[in-house]
């Protein structure tokens, strides 16, 4: 009985040491200094990496983690002396539902940017951040058949993210 007991317990370690070994986030840095502008270019290829990642796991993966990646990533967005993220959510009315997907906004709309740091058309950058939301939540299972995303799945699905974004849908 003992030895089923430890051969039990030592599956179970071994299954939850897999199972933290699957979260491939990036590694975030113990310290975060950005007091100058040439260093918030020195992280930026660290924050895209970590935006990539972001971007791309669904939200019920690593949720430590995302978190952490998470709050690094805003405080360099809020701390950046040039880049802005600037979210209009007048139609983004799935915000009212699932609050969680802002960030996941945010993240997509920064990644962006960062991308494509020459195009300031608002409604392109927004349109990022509706991609990204729909990736990330269709990547998730408590969000794939929310009511509240309905209007913006099939919006993408036809191709009308700016029509989303203006309310004309």
């Amino acid at each position: 009985m003992f030895k089923r007991f430890v051969l039990c317990c030592s599956f179970g370690f071994l299954l939850a040491f897999a199972e933290a070994q699957d979260c491939e986030a990036p590694e975030i840095p113990i310290e975060a200094n950005w007091e100058t502008e040439e260093d918030f270019d020195a992280s930026k290829s660290e924050i895209k990496r970590c935006l990539l990642w972001l971007c791309e796991a669904d939200l019920e993966t690593c949720k430590n983690e995302r978190e952490a990646l998470n709050a690094y990533v805003m405080l360099w967005l809020s701390a950046h002396p040039k880049m802005k993220v600037h979210l209009q959510t007048e139609h983004l009315h799935f915000l009212d539902e699932d609050p969680d997907l802002l960030f996941v906004m945010l993240q997509g709309m920064a990644l962006f940017q960062i991308k494509n740091p020459s195009v300031s058309d608002p409604l392109a950058i927004h349109e990022a951040g509706l991609r990204t939301v729909v990736k990330v939540s269709k990547a998730t299972k408590k969000y794939k058949h929310k009511k509240a995303l309905r209007p913006l799945y099939r919006s993408g699905r036809k191709k009308k993210w700016k029509a989303y974004l203006l309310g004309e849908v």
